[in-house]
C-alpha cells in the first residue's frame, strides 16, 4: 500500500472491519513471523501506530482519547506514524475538525489515517473527498445503494477498471476464526499443539468454535509448518 493514505471503512458492527485491519497492519504478507527477526513484511509499515476511540480495551499502541487529539503540527515527519479513528461518526464537530487535519495535512507529516465507521453517511464531506482508499463492507445493500456511493470516486461505477470488491460474508466469518484461532495458538506462554487445548484455550477467552473447525485449523497448521519448520511467535505486545 502506498504511504502516505487516508483510508475511510464502514460497515456495520460484525462486519469484519477490525480483523480486515488487524491483518492489515499485524498481518504478515507470509503468514509467519520467523524467531529471531523483528516482524515480517506487513502489508502496512510504519514506525508508531496510534489508536484514537471511546472503547479502548488494555491497548498495547499508544491510545488517545478522542479529547486530547493533539495538533499535526507536534508530530516529527522523521518518523511514520497510522493513525486510527474508531466509531467517532457521532463525536463533536470540535473533534471532526482535529480529525480532520489528519486527512488534509497527513502527507506533511508523514502521516496517515484510517477512520472507521459504522455509517458511510455519516461521515463528513471534508473526509470523502480527502480519502485515497475507500473500503465498503456490503451488509444487505443493494448494488444501486453501493453503486452510489462509489460513483463519487469514479467517472464510470460499470467500467471494468472500477475498484469495487464484494466481499463474501462466509469468507469474512473464515478470516475472523483464522485470526482468533492464530493469536491464540501463537501466544509466547506456549503453542496449543493439540486440538482439546487450543479448543479449551478458545473457549476461556470467549470464543464458541466448534470442535471440528479447531481441527481442521490446527490440521492445516501442521501442514504449514512442514514447510516452515522454525518454531513461530508472535509477541503479545503485538496482538489486538
Amino acid at each position: 500500500m502506498t504511504w502516505s493514505f487516508s483510508m475511510l471503512v464502514t460497515g456495520r458492527s460484525g462486519s469484519g472491519k477490525s480483523n480486515l485491519l488487524a491483518n492489515l497492519v499485524l498481518g504478515d504478507k507470509d503468514e509467519y513471523v520467523q524467531r529471531g527477526k523483528k516482524g515480517g513484511s506487513c502489508y502496512i509499515k510504519c514506525d508508531d501506530l496510534i489508536i484514537c476511540g471511546y472503547h479502548p480495551d488494555k491497548p498495547n499502541f499508544s491510545y488517545i482519547p478522542p479529547e486530547r487529539i493533539p495538533s499535526i503540527r507536534i508530530f516529527s515527519p522523521e518518523r511514520s506514524k497510522l493513525f486510527i479513528f474508531e466509531d467517532l461518526c457521532l463525536a463533536s464537530d470540535h473533534i471532526q475538525n482535529r480529525i480532520g487535519q489528519f486527512f488534509g495535512n497527513r502527507h506533511h507529516r508523514n502521516i496517515s489515517c484510517i477512520y472507521i465507521t459504522q455509517k458511510y453517511h455519516k461521515v463528513d464531506t471534508f473526509k470523502r473527498e480527502n480519502s485515497t482508499h475507500l473500503v465498503l463492507f456490503n451488509y444487505g445493500s443493494s448494488i444501486q445503494d453501493v453503486s452510489k456511493i462509489v460513483g463519487r470516486y469514479t467517472d464510470n461505477v460499470k467500467a471494468k477498471q472500477t475498484p469495487i470488491i464484494n466481499i463474501d460474508p462466509q469468507k469474512a466469518h473464515d478470516l475472523d476464526q483464522h485470526l482468533a484461532l492464530q493469536k491464540i495458538y501463537y501466544r509466547p506462554e506456549g503453542l496449543y499443539q493439540n486440538v482439546k487445548g487450543l479448543w479449551d484455550a478458545c473457549k476461556k477467552v470467549g470464543y464458541s468454535f466448534p470442535f471440528i473447525d479447531v481441527k481442521k485449523w490446527l490440521d492445516r497448521q501442521a501442514m504449514y509448518q512442514i514447510f516452515h519448520p522454525s518454531l513461530k511467535h508472535i509477541p503479545l505486545c503485538q496482538l489486538l
